[in-house]
């Protein structure tokens, strides 16, 4: 059943890459020929499980996607935290923007999930239409979603006219700097937390004395030094340290899911009373409802 959609589709594949038309066929054909593409569940993704490789590709591919989702997880609600949002509606984003985009992605290399990139933009969102703007939360977020339901829109629109191929036109330059910027805005989201500057009598505003730029975020930090907890700092470092030397002695050992469980475990018990601040600290419990 695989091959044979495989083989079904290999006049078709090269959509993907170049909208060229055959003699007769009318740009629209091409449109259909990528829905229908965009649409087709077996398809190139599942290339790689043969009678002789399955089983080596379903153990990695199961354990790379364990790992992703439980590191995402935590990330999906770090993420959610600094826009502004509650915990629990990056999880429910994060977990609905995998499933959408492993249904109708356009190849088996991309990758989906919480990105940092937006934190800058939901987050002036959220605080121009929400309380900070003479708005309500549930105001903000609705328009949250309003804004999201229409960029996915406009996604889908550039996927179909085959848009895709002009972004290799984008300097190297460009996206290296993009990428580092990201790595930037998610340091700087969990300074704060990894300093473990915050008490617990403000906890309510904990993200008050750390906002704004890079150097301000900086001199902040230096000014509240003395509210350090080593405890925090040395969570934040053997999560770091146990996820690379793991890495070292093996790829196929799920390490930040064994440093992130390590740390929870450490969290809950040794340092048990020591200040470190947990997500349920600030936002109570998860509703599981």
């Amino acid at each position: 059943m695989i091959e044979k959609t495989l083989n079904d589709r290999s006049d078709i594949e090269s959509v993907r890459s170049s909208p060229s038309q055959k003699p007769g066929e009318g740009y629209g054909h091409v449109i259909l020929q990528r829905l229908k593409i965009f649409n087709t569940f077996l398809d190139s993704r599942f290339e790689d499980l043969t009678r002789e490789t399955w089983v080596k590709t379903t153990y990695r591919d199961l354990s790379a996607g364990l790992i992703v989702a439980l590191t995402a997880i935590p990330m999906a609600m770090g993420f959610a935290m600094a826009m502004g949002l509650r915990p629990e509606q990056g999880i429910i984003a994060g977990a609905l923007a995998c499933v959408i985009g492993r249904t109708w992605g356009g190849s088996k290399y991309q990758v989906y999930g919480p990105t940092a990139a937006f934190i800058p933009i939901i987050a002036a969102l959220m605080a121009k239409y929400g309380e900070a703007g003479g708005g309500t939360f549930a105001e903000a977020h609705g328009f949250l979603v309003f804004v999201s339901v229409i960029s996915g829109v406009i996604l889908m629109l550039m996927g179909i006219f085959g848009l895709g191929k002009y972004a290799k036109l984008v300097p190297n330059s460009i996206i290296v700097g993009f990428t580092v910027g990201i790595a930037v805005a998610i340091a700087l989201s969990n300074f704060e937390s990894i300093l473990g500057i915050e008490s617990f009598s403000d906890l309510l505003g904990e993200d008050e004395d750390l906002t704004g730029g890079l150097l301000h975020n900086l001199t902040m930090a230096y000014e509240n030094i003395d509210k350090i907890n080593l405890w925090s700092v040395s969570l934040g470092l053997a999560t770091f340290v146990l996820t690379k030397g793991l890495l070292r002695i093996s790829i196929f050992i799920p390490a930040p899911l064994l440093a992130i469980a390590t740390s929870t475990l450490l969290a809950a018990t040794v340092m048990s009373g020591k200040g470190v601040i947990l997500v349920r600290d600030i936002y109570g419990s998860i509703p599981n409802n």
